[in-house]
């Protein structure tokens, strides 16, 4: 990872440690909410050819803050005047790009929980523009690209009639729209019917999960507990993609120093 200052001074930071603690298939999982040293930490797994990226595109928080206390050693004043939180600096990955905005892509998709319109850096005001460094000179363990195909393409077949990856997009795509109604009835039997609707679509959504869990459905969303816990079909399928991972590095492992020079050398993204 490298940090670079208001000024353009950069700061690498080394691994201290030369030793390997695990070598073996790695999978990360990101999703809108992964932020800052967490999509830094994907990117470099990523970049060094260690790690497969599965998820939803992340954050996108490259900047660099740091909070100042407001309370001077000689103010009168004992009161707590709070302290200031500014941007030094910006992260940068080692193939020279960025988070910023951009976030990190996954190499598998899955499907996303959070509103990318209403989450992500790209959503402030006055957030600062991507852009990208030279790289700096690093070593490749893995060509991960060279997996990605195979990979997308079980994924693919295990989930394209799986009705909870088809629920979790109709669900985001229902809030979206309610989001961006602007008016909402007063009359008491409307209000109801939208009641009624909201319920019927909890109650099927409910029961598409418990069908795939293979429990008997409900006929009340009321009557599942509180503490109901569904399966969680992304991790349960981010496990799957791990496993076909490990099956391919098995039946053959892509070395980086092997993989085309275009590839290898190909310009941030």
């Amino acid at each position: 990872m490298v940090v670079r200052d208001a000024v353009g001074n950069k700061l690498v930071q080394n691994d201290q440690d030369s030793s390997v603690t695990y070598d073996g298939p790695l999978v990360v999982m990101i999703n809108r909410l992964s932020a800052s040293s967490s999509e830094i930490m994907a990117a470099a797994l990523r970049d060094y050819g260690r790690a497969l990226i599965v998820g939803d595109t992340s954050f996108g928080k490259g900047t660099v803050q740091q909070s100042r206390p407001l309370e001077r050693i000689y103010d009168i004043s004992t009161k707590p005047l709070g302290s200031i939180h500014y941007t030094i600096g910006k992260f940068y990955r080692i193939n020279g790009g960025s988070t910023q905005l951009e976030g990190v892509n996954p190499d598998v998709v899955l499907p996303g929980t959070v509103d990318d319109q209403e989450y992500g850096e790209r959503t402030e005001k006055n957030a600062l523009p991507w852009d990208s460094i030279a790289p700096e000179t690093y070593t490749q363990y893995l060509d991960i690209d060279a997996y990605v195909p195979a990979l997308r393409n079980e994924h693919e077949q295990r989930v394209k009639n799986d009705a909870v990856f088809a629920l979790m997009s109709q669900e985001l795509s229902r809030y979206r729209r309610l989001k961006h109604e602007k008016y909402i009835p007063l009359a008491l039997d409307e209000r109801m019917k939208m009641k009624a609707e909201d319920d019927a679509f909890r109650l099927n959504s409910a029961n598409i999960r418990l069908k795939a869990m293979g429990k008997d459905e409900i006929k009340n969303i009321k009557d599942l507990p509180e503490d109901f816990e569904f399966d969680d079909v992304l991790l349960k399928e981010c496990v799957n993609i791990a496993a076909d991972f490990a099956k391919a590095q098995q039946k053959h492992l892509y070395k980086a120093g092997n993989a085309p020079v275009l590839r290898r050398f190909a310009p941030p993204t």
